[in-house]
């Protein structure tokens, strides 16, 4: 059974300083979140391995395969489905290998659900050149309302970091190579500022980005920003 992930060598951090070590989208991304983070984020190490595979992955389309829908996506069960169909890095980031890919969650007793190939490109290229240095630092928050429940024993949620956290979870767990202690930035508390929500009229757009994504966060799912 997973236990709850714990955090180690809490430090007060400076909100600029935190978000300047952490690998970003790009330049917009960096600043929407200086202008926006709430005061109190902390700099912390996620200790032992099972605490960073007890940490919850993202849930999104493109990756719809590791995440089946209603069920639990903390690294560790992300892995267990990777291993048990036997696919790698370069099989999912590659268009051809598909229904490759399908035939082998069918044969494992998964859901060959849809993804995208192109997602997991960057996946392939950090697993090939892969370095602790080339890790950084991981944005990471409380578990909310539903992600604990769907992953029962998880209480940290990688926000920005999914390529890496996914590759990193892959070379310790298959490749067997030692764990070190995965640095972070605990965004605790966080604000709901996660998704700018693209709403095709602009009028509700503005809406959005104007009140809702300026409260104080509430239970949702979980949203990306950043590049992973």
């Amino acid at each position: 059974m997973l236990c709850h992930a714990r955090l180690a060598n809490v430090v007060e951090m400076d909100v600029l300083d935190a978000v300047s070590h952490v690998r970003t989208a790009g330049n917009e991304e960096l600043n929407f979140i200086a202008r926006h983070a709430a005061p109190g984020w902390k700099g912390a190490d996620i200790p032992t391995q099972t605490d960073f595979l007890a940490s919850i992955w993202h849930e999104v389309c493109d990756t719809r395969i590791l995440t089946p829908h209603r069920e639990p996506r903390s690294l560790m069960h992300v892995m267990d489905r990777m291993v048990l169909a036997g696919v790698t890095f370069a099989d999912l980031a590659d268009p051809a290998h598909v229904s490759s890919v399908h035939q082998r969650f069918r044969q494992a007793g998964l859901p060959p659900t849809r993804y995208k190939p192109d997602w997991f490109v960057r996946c392939d290229d950090v697993y090939q050149s892969f370095s602790q240095q080339c890790l950084g630092k991981f944005l990471i928050r409380d578990a909310r309302d539903g992600e604990d429940t769907q992953t029962p024993g998880s209480t940290l949620y990688i926000w920005d970091g999914s390529h890496r956290s996914l590759v990193y979870a892959y070379r310790v767990l298959v490749d067997g190579e030692p764990y070190v202690p995965v640095e972070c930035v605990w965004m605790n508390p966080c604000r709901k500022w996660e998704k700018r929500w693209q709403h095709p009229i602009p009028v509700l757009r503005w809406f959005w980005r104007s009140f809702v994504t300026t409260q104080p966060l509430a239970s949702a799912s979980g949203y990306r920003l950043l590049s992973g």
